[in-house]
């Protein structure tokens, strides 16, 4: 999809054209950490377009001839960590010498031009899957609005040629799949390394359009997101006036499953500058949980013994029967402009005590009356929490001591 005909990635290809002495086969990791760099500085992307941009660096990465010679073992890994350093380091040079000023537009439409096929491939197969809210639809619309603003004449060939795109993948994937006579049940399991193809493409475009419905409640509040600066870089704000931390971003773009009738809660778990971890509730079903309640489950303690993996003892009535419950508190505070909140501040205590590998559960309720599964009902509908993020949040702050 990065070889296209059409003029929306050819002509900011044209414009920008080779970056310094680098070779050939770098030419497209240099420019994509220059783009990176000029956001950096100037806050010219989206978060849920940033989102992309790890994909594409892989990618590129492995474009290099020097990737090639660190799989071979002709290099080893710290000669290869280092060439790439150097790649950096230029493309962090240009960025400094343009600095945000109209020199730097091609080299962000460049970017962009790179990241548009894979979002907006995610959104054509977001509204293929249908069952979408009206606020949902204006989210995706948004995007579309932005790019035919920004591209013009050039987007609506590009767009149609997103759109076969989307419909060749769900094709391939449903081909894949039928391939498969008697499929095993990872249901329970919200992890798409277990979904099946056609299921990994479109739970992967649901969390791009719910990505873009989160950016959208977050500015509604005159906020906006943005990685942290400097080493803080790996971790996503929120972030109020002058660019101050409000809220670090633990899980967003996804969707929670009401625990009365099944209806998806768009909530984002977020970590305050003093570690406590808020649920911030928007989205149309919002108001739902204003009179409601959170719940999250946690067992504490090694891995019980006749289980050979967390994703076992996930399933099994054992799990909700050892798991400690923190009650989350409804709070004064409009958050994201729906109900909000704060679970209490041992929360994280306990999660960092049980491991990364441990699995937890969030469960949304909108009555507080409406008891808890008894622990003989399977987890199957309740989505899992893996706690990754915040472990490398912890990685993260860690160095900076």
């Amino acid at each position: 999809m990065r070889h296209l005909s059409v003029c929306l990635a050819l002509c900011a290809s044209l414009m920008l054209g080779p970056i310094l002495a680098a070779e050939p086969d770098e030419q497209n990791f240099l420019k994509l950490k220059a783009g990176e760099a000029f956001d950096a500085q100037c806050n010219l992307f989206k978060q849920f377009e940033r989102n992309f941009i790890s994909i594409l660096e892989t990618d590129y990465k492995a474009e290099t001839a020097i990737y090639a010679d660190w799989q071979s073992g002709m290099v080893d890994e710290v000669a290869y960590q280092t060439h790439l350093d150097g790649l950096i380091a230029e493309a962090n040079a240009i960025a400094d010498e343009i600095g945000c000023r109209p020199p730097a537009a091609p080299h962000v439409d460049w970017l962009r031009s790179q990241i548009v096929p894979l979002l907006y491939t995610d959104l054509v197969i977001a509204f293929d899957t249908g069952g979408l809210s009206d606020e949902e639809k204006a989210a995706g619309l948004t995007y579309e609005n932005m790019m035919a603003s920004h591209y013009g004449e050039n987007w609506p060939p590009a767009a149609e040629y997103f759109q076969a795109d989307a419909a060749r993948q769900l094709r391939e994937a449903q081909e894949q799949d039928s391939a498969f006579d008697v499929l095993p049940d990872f249901s329970f399991l919200d992890d798409t390394e277990y979904d099946f193809a056609e299921s990994a493409l479109r739970s992967k475009a649901a969390r791009t359009l719910n990505s873009i419905l989160f950016e959208i409640a977050v500015e509604r509040q005159d906020l906006h997101l943005r990685p942290g600066f400097g080493e803080r870089g790996g971790i996503v704000e929120i972030q109020g006036a002058y660019n101050i931390a409000v809220a670090d971003i633990w899980r967003s773009g996804e969707t929670f499953a009401l625990l009365e009738d099944g209806t998806r809660i768009h909530a984002a778990l977020t970590v305050l500058p003093f570690g406590s971890i808020r649920v911030m509730v928007f989205g149309p079903e919002a108001e739902r949980l204003a009179g409601g309640g959170v719940s999250y489950l946690l067992p504490e303690g090694p891995l019980p013994e006749g289980f050979s993996s967390e994703t076992e003892f996930y399933a099994d009535p054992a799990w909700r029967q050892s798991a400690s419950r923190f009650e989350a508190t409804l709070i004064d505070d409009p958050c994201l402009g729906g109900p909000c909140f704060e679970l209490p501040y041992d929360t994280m205590t306990a999660i960092m005590r049980a491991g990364e590998g441990r699995l937890a559960q969030l469960v949304f309720r909108e009555n507080l009356s409406t008891p808890l599964p008894p622990p003989g009902e399977p987890n199957a509908a309740l989505t899992p929490i893996r706690p990754t993020a915040l472990f490398r949040r912890a990685e993260i702050l860690a160095a900076l001591d």
